[in-house]
């Protein structure tokens, strides 16, 4: 999975999930899509407002949700946009 973080002019942050074209069926791809938006419901408050955030997601061997929510906020780290306590 790739992160994508660009800023926008807005006072909130906007989500998109990208399967890439090889990710499976429309089944796969829809419930990957709930996945991650699960997390970032759960997690947004976390999160710095006023970006736009593309997760793209590639094929592989699929995760529970634990270890995707993991690995979403390890790549928010990694970008930058986790606000400090």
């Amino acid at each position: 999975m790739n992160l994508i973080v660009a800023t926008n002019t807005l006072s909130y942050s906007r989500i998109v999930v990208i399967p890439t074209r090889g990710y499976g069926s429309s089944v796969r791809r829809n419930k990957i899509r709930r996945q991650i938006k699960e997390i970032w419901r759960t997690e947004k408050e976390r999160l710095l407002p006023g970006y736009d955030f593309a997760f793209v997601v590639y094929p592989g061997s699929d995760v529970d949700h634990a270890l995707q929510r993991q690995h979403v906020l390890n790549l928010c780290h990694q970008a930058g946009v986790i606000a400090t306590p």
